[in-house]
């Protein structure tokens, strides 16, 4: 059976905290683009350019249908979120007080009348899905990200690195690196870099609010609090686990195999 997830949530809150002091370095560096030739070239004026340069027709059609695409999907999206809420709003109405007080307590929300407990249960539940859906858009960067680093290397590295995993080291550097990438992705490493990122976000977030309102936030969370620096890192790892569980969420919707 193929193991997915090896790391807990409790190990995962841990390991944030050598992410917050340095100590632990970005597992998939950004690998800086190869310079084109073009890059090179000093712009010709337009006067120069050859007749088949100048339009650039199919370019321009393509961008245009590539803008429209992902307008659609946009569209398309918002519909789905707002179907989900209206839903949602029908169920939480059919609550009892007392539960959806429990709701809103459990996410760390403020207590209300009902109306504006359930719209902030709605707004919060949003915000979740959402972060599901920008994990699973990064996805397809991170597993580039990651080819590219194994292809980088060489055929010794690679069968280094396959010994280490306990693969077989024989075949096409492809192979071997599509080797290599299967296992990593199956030992759960794609889920820690992808909430490596989100938590770094977070993270940017938080520091950019102002310490009453990152005291106040720790309150409803029951985090204490200090410094500013100290309420950052503690709300952080409080945070870790929902961080964990939305990552996994997004990779269980697009299946265990996929990329």
């Amino acid at each position: 059976m193929k193991q997915v997830c090896t790391a807990s949530p409790s190990k995962f809150a841990a390991a944030l905290l050598d992410i917050l002091d340095g100590s632990v370095e970005d597992a998939l560096p950004i690998m800086a683009p190869t310079p084109t030739k073009a890059d090179g070239m000093k712009k010709r004026p337009a006067a120069a350019m050859a007749p088949d340069e100048e339009g650039t027709p199919k370019k321009k059609a393509k961008t245009t249908k590539t803008v429209k695409m992902a307008r659609a999907e946009s569209g398309k999206g918002k519909l789905v979120e707002q179907s989900v809420a209206k839903e949602r709003r029908k169920e939480l109405k059919s609550m009892k007080l007392a539960r959806i007080k429990g709701i809103v307590i459990q996410k760390g929300l403020d207590v209300g009348s009902k109306e504006k407990m359930i719209e902030l249960i709605i707004a919060e539940e949003s915000r979740s899905r959402a972060n599901i859906i920008r994990h699973k858009s990064n996805v397809r960067d991170v597993m580039i990200e990651k080819r590219q680093e194994f292809t980088s290397k060489t055929n010794n590295q690679l069968k280094e690195l396959l010994q280490a995993y306990a693969l077989q080291t024989g075949g096409t550097k492809p192979e071997r690196v599509e080797r290599l990438l299967s296992t990593w992705k199956e030992q759960g490493e794609l889920e820690k870099v992808l909430a490596g990122k989100a938590f770094k976000a977070r993270k940017a977030e938080l520091a950019g609010m102002d310490k009453n309102t990152l005291y106040q936030l720790c309150l409803k969370k029951g985090v204490d609090a200090l410094s500013k620096d100290v309420l950052v890192d503690r709300l952080l790892v409080h945070e870790s686990v929902e961080i964990w569980q939305e990552v996994v969420e997004a990779r269980r919707q697009m299946g265990k195999g996929g990329a």
